[in-house]
C-alpha cells in the first residue's frame, strides 16, 4: 500500500469513526450528500473518483480480481426528524444531527460530547476530522 493510499484510507476510517458516534438535535438538511473530495496527508485535496481509480489501478497491478468500486465511495443521508445515516466502506451507521446556522453537528447518541462538525456551503458540506477534510456534495 503506498503512502497516499494509507493516508486517504486513514482519513476515511476517521470519518467512519466520527459518523459511527452520531447524534444531535435535528433539522435543516435533507437528502443524500455523496463524498466527492478528501484531503491527503499533505493537505492536498483529492477527488474521490481519482482515489477510486488509484485503488483500481493498484488492484490491477497486484493482479487481484476482486475490486469493488462501491466499497470506496461514501455518503451521508439526512432524513426527516434530524435523523441521518452514513454509508462508508460498505457499512451503514445511523444517528442524528443538528444544524446551527451554516454548521452541522453530528455526535454520538450515547455520548453527545463526542462529535464532528461540518460547514454547509450551498450544496456542499465540509467535515473536518483528524486533521483532514472530507467534502460531501448533495446529489
Amino acid at each position: 500500500m503506498n503512502k497516499n493510499m494509507k493516508k486517504t484510507t486513514a482519513l476515511l476510517l476517521i470519518l467512519m469513526l466520527c459518523v459511527s458516534i452520531l447524534a444531535g438535535c435535528g433539522g435543516g438538511l435533507s437528502g443524500k450528500y455523496v463524498l466527492v473530495e478528501m484531503s491527503d496527508e499533505d493537505g492536498s485535496m483529492i477527488k474521490i473518483a481519482d482515489y477510486i481509480q488509484e485503488q483500481k489501478d493498484f488492484y490491477e497491478e497486484m493482479e487481484w480480481d476482486d475490486f469493488d468500486e462501491s466499497y470506496y465511495g461514501g455518503y451521508i443521508e439526512f432524513l426527516s426528524g434530524g435523523k441521518c445515516n452514513l454509508v462508508m466502506y460498505g457499512d451503514e451507521t445511523d444517528g442524528l444531527f443538528k444544524v446551527e446556522g451554516k454548521n452541522v453537528i453530528i455526535s454520538n447518541p450515547e455520548d453527545v460530547s463526542e462529535k464532528v462538525e461540518g460547514t454547509i456551503n450551498g450544496n456542499r458540506i465540509t467535515l473536518e476530522a483528524g486533521g483532514g477534510k472530507l467534502i460531501f456534495e448533495k446529489k
